[in-house]
């Protein structure tokens, strides 16, 4: 797929993404020592941060599909003839390189929309070791898309984001094969807005770009290992050729 999204389109789902984080962190933002469902909701806020900025786009149809108790949110862009829907980078890369397909999963429905893209067929072999039954359950999946829908899309593709905690690192648009064989990545993780006052993102930005920072410690400070974090200030001297961003 080489047809360029429109960049309204783009910017829409990044800052909706980022915002839902926010949501789930101003929600979040106590002490609590343990609140498991603390990563399922941040998935609903991001979910409905997308489709609430969505929603009046002429050029979109929004429709939830309903897979027991989970509902999946689903975004058509009717202009474009393409199916999106929203996963966290992690559990995507666990898709693509998972080896057992015994148990199926939604996307192996969706990415059944890319049927006419070329493959590679060094897949083919994995999935073919599916059984009967899951083929049947990927079939059924994939027609309750449709007649939910009203018409086969062109295409479908995943909007990938990876997040530490509750921080945006970046975002992506994915086009698979059938076969889940990536056939066509887009980055879009240059349209993050970073809140600069928010002290966490400097934090993260000083961890990336620790080759361009010389750290020094006063030469007084012995080595012990029970020595924590808090005791020792290290002193941070930029490089004077560190390029500005």
């Amino acid at each position: 797929m080489r047809n360029s999204i429109n960049q309204d389109i783009k910017e829409k789902f990044v800052s909706s993404i980022n915002n839902g984080l926010y949501e789930t962190q101003s929600r979040y933002s106590g002490y609590e020592i343990i609140n498991n469902a603390k990563h399922f909701v941040k998935m609903d806020d991001i979910a409905n941060s997308v489709i609430n900025s969505l929603k009046s786009n002429v050029s979109f149809e929004i429709f939830i599909i309903k897979r027991g108790s989970y509902k999946l949110p689903l975004f058509y862009d009717k202009n474009n003839d393409v199916l999106y829907s929203l996963m966290s980078s992690r559990r995507f890369q666990e898709l693509l390189d998972r080896k057992d397909f015994s148990q199926v999963h939604y996307l192996d429905a969706l990415i059944t929309l890319n049927d006419k893209l070329l493959i590679d067929k060094k897949q083919l072999a994995l999935f073919d070791s599916s059984s009967e039954s899951n083929l049947h359950i990927i079939n059924n999946i994939k027609e309750d898309i449709i007649q939910t829908i009203g018409l086969e899309p062109g295409k479908y593709m995943t909007i990938a984001f990876d997040m530490d905690g509750f921080k945006l690192l970046g975002v992506e648009a994915i086009l698979t094969s059938e076969y889940l064989e990536v056939a066509y990545r887009e980055d879009w993780s240059e349209l993050i807005e970073i809140d600069y006052n928010d002290l966490s993102y400097l934090e993260l930005e000083d961890e990336n770009d620790s080759d361009d920072l010389e750290i020094t410690i006063k030469p007084n400070v012995s080595r012990n290992d029970d020595i924590t974090e808090e005791e020792i200030t290290p002193k941070v001297m930029k490089k004077s050729n560190r390029s500005q961003t």
